[in-house]
């Protein structure tokens, strides 16, 4: 077994993400086809997106961002992209995230993934976010408004 292929078993440790999901309390956030997941894990990171966002922008116009925090860094940004009217490739996606800043590893590993015939190479894991008014997940107490995910 060589390192690569050990990092894809350390990482994902499960072909059913909607059971790894539930049993670790996340949702699972799968890409339409006109959108693109962005993890950004440090400074870097988002410097490289801020640089190649201009870029990115004059090819697509009409991209809306929407940005919550990751679970797993205290830096860290989920982006996700849509396009409207655009269609991306796996393939397509994955290269265009990793020009765009995301973990590189994520996006090697993504690579990997999908030539070895994973459907679902690129997801995120979120934690799910509380209620507004009581901070519970689920609301437990039936507060007045719904669940719902805030920006940054």
């Amino acid at each position: 077994m060589n390192i690569a292929t050990k990092e894809i078993i350390d990482t994902y440790q499960v072909r059913d993400l909607r059971k790894f999901a539930q049993k670790n309390d996340l949702e699972l956030v799968i890409p339409g086809d006109d959108q693109l997941q962005i993890d950004i894990d440090c400074s870097e990171d988002l410097e490289t997106f801020n640089r190649h966002l201009l870029i990115f922008q004059e090819k697509f116009p009409g991209a809306i961002f929407t940005v919550t925090k990751s679970r797993s860094k205290l830096e860290g940004k989920h982006i996700t992209i849509t396009v409207p009217g655009k269609k991306f490739s796996v393939v397509e996606r994955i290269a265009y995230q990793a020009a765009l800043g995301s973990d590189r590893k994520r996006e090697l590993l993504s690579l990997f993934d999908w030539d070895s015939g994973r459907k679902l190479p690129t997801v995120f894991f979120e934690k799910p976010l509380g209620c507004h008014w009581c901070g519970q997940t689920p609301c437990r107490v039936n507060c007045p408004v719904p669940t719902a995910k805030s920006l940054l």
